[in-house]
């Protein structure tokens, strides 16, 4: 058992060294724009995808399409930026330089973490997120306003829930105003 959370940690201290150099400079995404030239489609199951002329750099990096997919989630919640679903699963679209990317997770009997190059034509340039904004931890523009609303919106649950009125009515409105919505 000891020997299980041992590699459980080391495995989470390997991701989150992988997050931190992501993140912390564009070598990674500057090496996936040039490495997706090639490979327009990558995951990071390797059983998958593996090819055996790849080099030990391309093969760590393919690896790391979860480690990116969690920072540009992160990003993204923080920023109040949803990912887009789709048939499998979910991605972000991501630009850098003239390059832009699907980064995602497609869930079948198991879970894969993608990177698909290509084109967002003019209709599709919507919640777009720019890596170097990522790096340079740059707010979205939407997400000062959204942040006062929500903070209105926790101050209100909180008056709600000082007056007792029990969480299933005010989940009811929350539903009801949403279903108003669409």
């Amino acid at each position: 058992m000891d020997e299980l959370i041992d590699r459980y940690h080391e495995m989470e201290e390997k991701s989150l060294k992988r997050r931190q150099r992501i993140k912390e400079n564009e070598d990674y995404i500057n090496w996936l724009d040039k490495y997706s030239e090639n490979s327009p489609f990558m995951t990071n199951d390797i059983y998958l995808f593996s090819d055996a002329d790849e080099t030990e750099e391309n093969k760590e990096n393919t690896e790391c399409i979860e480690e990116l997919f969690n920072v540009i989630s992160e990003y993204a919640k923080q920023n109040y930026i949803m990912p887009e679903k789709d048939e499998l699963g979910e991605y972000y679209k991501i630009t850098h330089n003239t390059n832009d990317y699907k980064i995602g997770y497609a869930a079948g009997e198991e879970i894969f973490y993608y990177c698909s190059r290509t084109v967002f034509i003019e209709g599709q340039r919507t919640n777009v997120i720019d890596f170097k904004d990522i790096i340079k931890n740059v707010k979205a523009p939407d997400a000062a306003v959204i942040e006062l609303k929500m903070k209105k919106l926790r101050l209100l649950l909180t008056e709600l829930k000082l007056a007792k009125i029990d969480e299933y009515f005010v989940k009811e409105e929350v539903s009801k105003a949403y279903t108003k919505r669409r």
